[in-house]
C-alpha cells in the first residue's frame, strides 16, 4: 500500500466515523471541527511514533558502537 492509498483510507474512515458519531443532522461546521480534531489526533501519533523508531535507531548504534570495540578484538 503506497502513502496516496493510506491517505484516502484514512480520509474514507474519517467520514465514516463522523458520519456514525454525529449523524446526517449534523451541520457543515460541526463536521469540520471533529474532521480536523481526528486529523490532528493523527499527526501527533505519526510525530510519536516516527520519534520512537528514532529513539531506537539510536539506541541501536549505541549498541553497534560498544560492540564495535568487542568485535575488533576477537
Amino acid at each position: 500500500m503506497n502513502r496516496s492509498q493510506s491517505t484516502q483510507i484514512l480520509a474514507t474512515l474519517i467520514e465514516d466515523y463522523i458520519d456514525a458519531t454525529l449523524g446526517a443532522e449534523a451541520g457543515a461546521r460541526e463536521k469540520h471541527v471533529k474532521r480536523e480534531a481526528l486529523r490532528s489526533i493523527i499527526r501527533v501519533a505519526e510525530m510519536e511514533q516516527t520519534l520512537a523508531m528514532n529513539g531506537a535507531a539510536e539506541q541501536y548504534e549505541a549498541v553497534e558502537e560498544a560492540v564495535e570495540p568487542l568485535a575488533l578484538a576477537a
